[in-house]
């Protein structure tokens, strides 16, 4: 087995001293490998790369903080787990973290070593978490694609549980999809035909109970999808214990139905034969039976045929039948009513000829779309299917009598006993009346919407359950509130808060039946103003005149009528108070006169103290005086005025109230809790004033009424500026929201205890959790919720964490709110404040018994596996990297390896060298590029050192990613592909002989020709010429004979030369040849310009005929060249063309491929045949593509692979 790989850690922190701790650190326990960075933007790269296991972050740093690291990595879809470890203590970054999917929190400080060992420990835990969960996903991967290529289902039961568990191969062979239902025993007996149900339980239970290894049985079943009967072979062993008691039973499934039908098939075909003699002898008689009991059926059809009519002519409704070729076969009388169409005319008219009287015109109906379903979209009618093949309609478009009329059209086919189709029906209703009545409502409805919606007084409807249903224009003035926003509400946000139980509860008593009309009513406004509504209101009934639709209001506005009433009012109370306040002032001032020269004194001298002590203090200090106007006005103010205010004592003196400084939302305030005050009372309150400067300052004021010398009331008090309290209250509410917010927003079950180990805080996600409330969960009230057998432990773990102060994780049940326990992980860590005092415990809960059931599913999947290997009849294997993970016995039996031998080994290990693993490796790439997965024929290096052919078949767990890891399945095919190839190597050969023979023979062919025909052609032209001067008389000239002669002669010495050369075509093997070497034996003296340099092409080694033939050709029928060019260039397909270029009369467009052709040509024809000829060896094509006039020009393409440059 190889050694386990180290866990990937990458460390973040901008802390460059505390990177190279910490890896020293983590290093040392030697599972642990770290790689560190200070940057968070470079670390989010590395993160993306996905080769990490564990992401270590610190909280605050420069560029970006951890959180926002995760935020980020999270949002490109990384799920590696990830650790903030940072010195911030505070549980709302604790909380963040954690509802923004971090793994774990770690906080920086105490003992380095136990803190490194702590962070060592969650590390490993959350890499194993990762890992384990991959390697569920990758097993069932596995399983699956193995299944698939073996065409096989397999299925596991567990004797101790009870559990039976299907591949997703078993549940397609079922007609299930895969997952679909929970099977047991007893529901897979469901599923075996009924004839087979109790041979197949009695075989299964049989070889558990006598101990046999394995079974295999063959039966019926009927798929769930389609009802269909399919017949299946399984294959059972069972896996049993040390006391030989079976613990697992593992099975495959194959569908063997195509098997068993042809067997069956020919079978039942013998028993029909051998059938259809004696039914054959038992035709006649049954014959003779069944004519009388067809003569009764038929008259008995007849007589039903002539009651339905009768029912169908004398329906209410206009109703016609037309048979399956559309003629119609009735024609009721309510029909004939409508149309004015006899049904006489109309019987047996088809063409569409119903739809006349109807439409003007013959055209296709709602019957005849019945009768072709599918095609309703195209018709013209608003139809609505009924059920599967009933038809509804409208149409506006049909005329009766002259008039347009609407029609109601409903059609269905007609069935006879068989089921059959044998025509249609439709029934028609005129309903122009009642669409007439319709638009009539709609119009009427209309009217009254736009009445109500434009009224100018304010009017508003709700339904019985008081949630409002129209709110007209002047209630959205009225309210300042939208229509679109107030339908939908209850009526009760109309009202404001003090008065709302009273009016809503006046509604329902008006609901009821009670009267409320001409009422006065407070009327909420958007702005928080009140307005008063003169009310009345009306209730809406149905048809039977008791039961309540809605009930509508309508208001008018009065409350500038209201207000004008109270001032008037108010104004009259003011003068009687004043008429008998001036019939008492006289004699009191008399009296009073007297003393106020003595209290003047005494006020001076207190005033004198009043303002040096004053003046010496922070806050302000102030007096008022009762007017005559009923107001108080400002007789003295001191202290901290122009801090507070930023106004001189003066200039506040001169405001003559001091409510001129109040922030206007808090007016009410001061009339409330200042103004009323009366001889005898105080108060104090907070409130607002403004700064000079604009800003906002909070005062606490505080205010006592006496009666002053005079007999007259008056005011004294102070402020205090209590404006940083109130920020910093502010800051607490934030601070408090901010944090209940974040604890409340996530998916962490959040807790909190104190000094005292009492718990005090749940979060709301807790709360919803357990479905208890706070009051129930605090102190010890959580622990009810705890599973009884872990709660002793759980107790145990808390107080030795809470005693020490050390951060505690553990596992436990905690009841949910529908009574089911599910397994939380638990962590908690102290928390201190600002000065490191100890404040109690805070930690979270996450539900994990999804993960601890993957776990279990990771098991069982294993032991399924274990199973499949057993039973399959072919190799099979898992890589990763292109290395073994996995291998089942039959792989192991195919190469010789055991499986300790093949797991943690490459897969190269079984090729007998690099370049047939790298070739085989391509030709997977090729194959798993276009289709996902791979079979192809490969040869395997066994342990001894022989090869086998094996076909390998590979599906990719990542088809994007060849060293994600892949399943494969392995068959070995030695013996077959042995035979193949002696079958290839003996056709090879019979191919190799024919095409040896075929050149042969054309070599033959053609040097009979030249010799037959050419040669003899020329020996006629040389020995015709030599007979000529033979005969000419003595002295006459004949060398007019002679030259004839010498050409002949020479033609005939070239087509020796040629018939010598093409014999020896092809029998040397081709070789490497330098171009310009080739071009220098052509050797003419001629000027030539070689450009091929150091070119080299792979030919035949007659390469040189080429040239000198081009050469030739050159001067015998160029025409004045005075030069010849030798070039090449290389093509965008990896070809080089080299070409041959003269200056010449060039080759007309005609012969371009002519002179190519044998015989073709001024000479002998064969030069540029041969060089053909020569060429097409190693594949290289010659064309002539030179522009007539101009010159030649001979390019000769040569393939990728057949040129080179250099030695």
């Amino acid at each position: 087995m190889a050694a386990s790989t180290p866990v990937q850690a990458l460390y973040v922190d901008d802390e460059a001293v505390l990177l190279d701790i910490a890896r020293l650190y983590l290093e040392r326990t030697g599972d642990i490998a770290v790689d560190i960075t200070a940057n968070p933007l470079e670390a989010y790269t590395l993160i993306m790369t996905g080769r990490y296991d564990v992401v270590v972050s610190d909280y605050q740093m420069p560029e970006m903080d951890g959180i926002a690291l995760l935020k980020r990595a999270r949002e490109a879809g990384s799920q590696v787990p990830f650790i903030i470890f940072t010195g911030k203590g505070r549980e709302e970054v604790v909380i963040e973290a954690l509802n923004n999917g971090a793994d774990f929190y770690l906080q920086k400080g105490g003992d380095p070593k136990t803190q490194f060992a702590e962070l060592a420990n969650a590390i490993r835990q959350l890499a194993g978490k990762q890992k384990a969960e991959i390697a569920v996903r990758r097993s069932e991967e596995m399983l699956h694609k193995a299944e698939s290529l073996a065409h096989l289902g397999s299925w596991v039961f567990d004797h101790r549980t009870g559990r039976l568990t299907w591949s997703d191969e078993t549940y397609r062979i079922f007609g299930l999809d895969p997952g679909e239902r929970v099977m047991t025993h007893e529901s897979f007996l469901s599923m075996v035909h009924p004839d087979d149900r109790a041979m197949v339980h009695a075989t299964y239970s049989s070889s558990v109970t006598k101990g046999e290894a394995s079974y295999t049985v063959e039966h019926r079943i009927f798929r769930a999808d389609t009802g269909e009967v399919r017949y299946v072979a399984e294959r059972c062993e069972h896996l049993r214990d040390a006391l030989g008691e079976a613990t697992l039973s593992v099975g495959m499934t194959h569908d063997i139905t195509e098997r068993k039908l042809a067997e069956l098939e020919l079978l039942q075909r013998h028993e029909e034969l051998r059938a259809a003699y004696e039914q054959l002898a038992s035709i006649e008689e049954e014959l003779r039976t069944s004519f009388d009991d067809l003569a009764g059926s038929q008259r008995r059809i007849q007589e039903s045929e002539a009651k339905l009519a009768d029912i169908i002519d004398f329906l209410p409704d206009a109703t016609f039948v037309i048979d399956t070729d559309g003629c119609v076969i009735a024609w009721n009388r309510a029909m004939e009513k409508m149309t004015g169409i006899p049904k006489a005319e109309m019987l047996g008219r088809g063409d569409y000829a119903y739809a006349v009287p109807f439409y003007g015109e013959a055209c296709p109906v709602l019957i005849d779309y019945v009768l072709h379903l599918g095609r309703e979209a195209d018709s013209p009618y608003q139809t609505e299917k009924i059920s599967e093949d009933i038809l509804d309609g409208e149409t506006s478009r049909a005329r009766l009598a002259g008039r347009a009329v609407a029609l109601k059209i409903r059609a269905s086919p007609l069935y006879d006993r068989e089921g059959r189709c044998v025509g249609a029906i439709e029934i028609v209703r005129d309903i122009t009346g009642q669409k007439q009545v319709e638009a009539d409502l709609r119009e009427t409805k209309k009217y009254l919407e736009n009445l109500i919606d434009h009224a100018s007084a304010a009017i508003v409807v709700w339904n019985p359950e008081c949630t409002i249903t129209r709110f007209n224009q002047a209630f959205e003035h009225l309210t300042g509130i939208p229509a679109d926003e107030a339908i939908g509400q209850k009526v009760e946000i109309l009202f404001p808060a003090k008065s709302r139980d009273a009016l809503m509860e006046r509604i329902r008593q008006a609901m009821a039946g009670g009267s409320w009309r001409d009422a006065e009513v407070p009327i909420l406004h958007r702005s928080g103003s009140v307005r008063t509504v003169l009310w009345n209101t009306a209730n809406i009934t149905g048809n039977d005149g008791e039961t309540l639709v809605s009930t509508i209001a309508q208001g008018q506005d009065i409350t500038f009528r209201k207000e004008a009433e109270t001032k008037l009012l108010e104004t009259h109370r003011e003068l009687l108070a004043a008429y008998e306040q001036i019939a008492s002032n006289e004699e009191e001032l008399r009296r009073s006169f007297d003393d106020l020269a003595e209290s003047q004194r005494q006020l001076q001298q207190s005033e004198d103290l009043y303002r040096r002590i004053s003046g010496s203090i922070s806050d302000i200090v102030y007096a008022c005086d009762l007017q005559d106007t009923g107001g108080y006005a400002l007789s003295l103010i001191a202290g901290a005025v122009s801090r507070i205010t930023g106004y001189t004592a003066e200039e506040v003196l001169a405001m003559r109230c001091w409510k001129a400084l109040v922030h206007p939302d808090d007016h009410s305030v001061f009339e409330r809790d200042i103004v009323p005050l009366s001889p005898g009372m105080s108060s104090v309150t907070e409130l607002r004033i403004i700064h000079r400067d604009g800003s906002v300052r909070w005062i606490r004021v505080t205010a006592n009424c006496t009666t002053g010398q005079d007999g007259c009331p008056r005011m004294y008090g102070g402020w205090q500026d209590v404006t940083a309290q109130k920020k910093a209250e502010e800051a607490l509410r934030e601070s408090e929201q901010h944090f209940r917010t974040l604890a409340d927003s996530g998916q962490a079950l959040i807790w909190a205890c104190g000094l005292d180990a009492g718990w005090d805080y749940f979060n709301e996600p807790w709360l919803a959790f357990t479905g208890r409330t706070l009051e129930e969960e605090i102190g010890d009230g959580w622990m009810e919720g705890v599973h009884p057998d872990d709660r002793s432990r759980c107790i145990e773990i808390f107080t030795g964490a809470f005693a020490r102060r050390k951060p505690f994780s553990m596992t436990h049940r905690l009841r949910r709110y529908d009574g089911e326990y599910r397994w939380v992980q638990d962590d908690g860590s102290p928390r201190y404040d600002t000065r490191d005092n100890f404040l109690g415990f805070i930690g979270h809960c996450l539900d994990v018994t999804e993960l601890r059931r993957m776990e279990e599913m990771l098991q069982e999947t294993l032991e399924m596996m274990e199973g499949i290997f057993l039973v399959a009849p072919t190799g099979i294997g898992m890589t990763v990297g292109g290395v073994f993970t996995e291998a089942n016995l039959q792989l192991c039996e195919i190469t010789g390896y055991t499986r300790d031998e093949l797991i943690g080994k490459p897969m190269r290990l079984l090729y007998p060298g690099e370049t047939e693993y790298e070739t085989a490796l391509e030709v997977m790439r090729a194959q798993i590029k276009m289709t996902g997965r791979c079979t192809i024929e490969t040869r395997f290096l066994r342990k001894n050192g022989t090869s086998s052919d094996v076909q390998l078949a590979i599906a990719l767990f990542d088809p994007a990613d060849l060293s994600r890891g892949m399943a494969l399945t392995v068959l070995d095919i030695t013996e077959s592909k042995a035979m193949e190839r002696e079958i290839e190597s003996h056709a090879r050969e019979l191919l190799r002989q024919t095409s040896s023979l075929a050149a042969v023979n054309k070599k033959l062919n053609l040097m009979n020709s030249i010799t037959r025909h050419d040669v003899l052609n020329q020996l006629t032209i040389l020995l015709g010429n030599l007979s000529f001067a033979q005969e000419a008389r003595p002295g006459q000239d004949i060398s007019r004979f002679l030259s004839p002669v010498k050409d002949a002669a020479g033609r005939i010495q070239r087509q020796i030369e040629f018939t010598r050369d093409y014999a020896d075509l092809g029998i040397g093997e081709p070789e490497w040849q330098r171009i310009s070497d080739a071009i220098r034996s052509a050797a003419y003296e001629f000027p030539t310009e070689d450009e091929s340099g150091d070119l080299a092409i792979y030919a035949d080694p007659m390469l040189a005929r080429v040239f000198a033939n081009l050469m030739d050709n050159t001067i015998r029928h160029g025409g004045q060249v005075s030069r010849v060019r030798v070039r090449y260039w290389l093509e965008g397909d990896g070809a080089l063309t080299l070409a041959w270029e003269d200056d010449g009369i060039g080759v007309p467009a005609k012969e371009k491929e002519e002179i190519f052709k044998q015989g073709i040509g001024k000479n002998t024809g064969l030069g540029l045949f041969l060089i053909r000829e020569i060429l097409g060896i190693t594949g290289i094509a010659i064309t002539e593509t030179g522009e007539p006039g101009k010159g030649a020009r001979f390019e000769m393409r040569v393939p990728e692979g057949m040129y080179r440059f250099g030695e």
